[in-house]
């Protein structure tokens, strides 16, 4: 019930400013863009979700030393978090792949791929082990206006747009 409300009052706000990080535990944010350069994945995962992708999970919250301690285990599991895969659901490589803290306590991981990457869906693996009531809010700015969705347990992947056809 709650996660449906929070649906519904994302897509009737849209992905302003203030919806580009996570603000509940168990919620992460998902942003899709395409760029000259190839795609990119901005994902905002809350600090108890960041933590749940670690095995042994760290004591303590993900910040200062030990976000440092665990940065490389965090940029480890970052396909864990979001993958994009090609028509045959294979999986694509990422060119880049970083994580940081942000300001709010919330792990980012910025996850490029590049211009010759035809990705047809992404998947959030994590989503899969995480608690039932674990969401991801996704805003595919990829191709067209932006598209929304959300992703949970049972419903882990988000198809993209066909691409146009080819002019004749």
């Amino acid at each position: 019930m709650l996660v449906r409300a929070l649906c519904l009052l994302f897509l009737a706000l849209g992905p302003g400013p203030g919806l580009a990080r996570a603000h509940l535990p168990l919620e992460s944010t998902l942003v899709v863009d395409s760029a000259d350069a190839g795609r990119e994945i901005n994902a905002v995962l809350s600090e108890p979700l960041a933590r749940a992708l670690l095995s042994p999970p760290p004591e303590g919250r993900l910040v200062g030393e030990l976000f440092e301690q665990n940065r490389s285990r965090l940029l480890s599991a970052a396909a864990q978090v979001c993958t994009l895969l090609d028509a045959k659901g294979q999986p694509l490589k990422p060119a880049k792949v970083q994580v940081a803290l942000n300001p709010e306590g919330e792990v980012h991981f910025l996850i490029a791929y590049d211009a010759n990457a035809r990705p047809a869906s992404l998947r959030a693996e994590f989503l899969g082990a995480a608690p039932p009531a674990a969401f991801v809010m996704i805003t595919d700015r990829s191709s067209g206006p932006p598209r929304h969705a959300v992703l949970m347990r049972g419903r882990v992947s988000h198809a993209f747009a066909a691409p146009p056809p080819a002019a004749p």
